[in-house]
């Protein structure tokens, strides 16, 4: 049964998601919904560890934000282009033991982009340095294009709305004998074909590829390290898995998900 939030047996406990959400591998996870109006200064990590990771929160725009939308609370990039971000070093944390040298990875979010930028795209979520382009980094492109950058280099396109808020995985396992295989996107559950007509052309992501990781490497969220990639629109939720979730266990999270993304 998914959680709906209610007290529904009256026992003065609601629901919560991360009772519920699969675990199988979580790194880290982050319930962006602290009180609306508010100023935060980290996002606490909510992965059922004893290690946990929070993010230092950077704003540069004053409407960026917390916002309760429709019953959902998220974090507000008011601009495309600016530097707010929320961020981690990756050097000696969990996220470095976990995902070094591996060749699955999960990434999943709740967002409602409105708009980004061109020719590069907002970054949504990112694990990379200084470059343009991050180890891992899903990126928004305007009016309706995801893609993913492996080790820098463009490896998967989609076409995706995700104008309204919508829960998306973006499922890596490099073991698989098929390159598209490789790299899946699935909104709010349903598996998304590649888009063809991507610009630039995507690389196949090499089998049996590891992610690599180095010592100036940061985690973030709403950008890349250096900032000036924000899309503008909502992020409500955010965890990174060291391992391939299975499409049974995309589906189960995001019907979860979409219900409630708050803690």
């Amino acid at each position: 049964m998914y959680s709906n939030g209610i007290d529904e047996d009256c026992d003065g406990t609601d629901a919560l998601p991360a009772n519920d959400l699969v675990n199988t591998g979580v790194v880290a996870r982050y319930f962006l919904d602290d009180a609306p109006g508010t100023t935060p200064l980290t996002f606490a990590d909510s992965a059922p560890d004893s290690a946990p990771l929070p993010l230092s929160v950077g704003l540069s725009i004053g409407d960026d934000g917390l916002r309760d939308l429709d019953g959902h609370k998220g974090f507000l990039w008011g601009l495309e282009s600016s530097d707010t971000l929320a961020s981690v070093p990756v050097a000696g944390s969990k996220i470095q033991t976990a995902l070094s040298d591996s060749s699955q990875v999960t990434l999943e979010l709740v967002v409602a982009i409105a708009d980004g930028i061109t020719p590069f795209g907002s970054a949504l979520t990112y694990l990379g340095t200084t470059g343009d382009y991050g180890r891992l980094d899903l990126r928004f492109t305007p009016p309706q294009t995801l893609q993913f950058y492996w080790k820098n280099q463009l490896v998967q396109s989609w076409k995706a709305f995700v104008q309204e808020r919508c829960v998306l995985h973006v499922v890596i396992d490099t073991s698989e004998t098929s390159a598209p295989d490789r790299v899946r996107m699935y909104r709010n559950g349903s598996l998304l074909t590649p888009y063809d007509g991507a610009n630039p052309s995507p690389v196949d992501l090499p089998v049996n590829d590891r992610i690599t990781i180095e010592a100036n490497d940061r985690y973030v969220l709403g950008n890349r390290s250096t900032g000036d990639r924000s899309p503008r629109g909502v992020m409500y939720y955010s965890a990174l898995y060291a391992a391939a979730l299975n499409a049974n266990d995309v589906a189960a999270n995001a019907a979860l998900l979409l219900l409630d993304d708050d803690h």
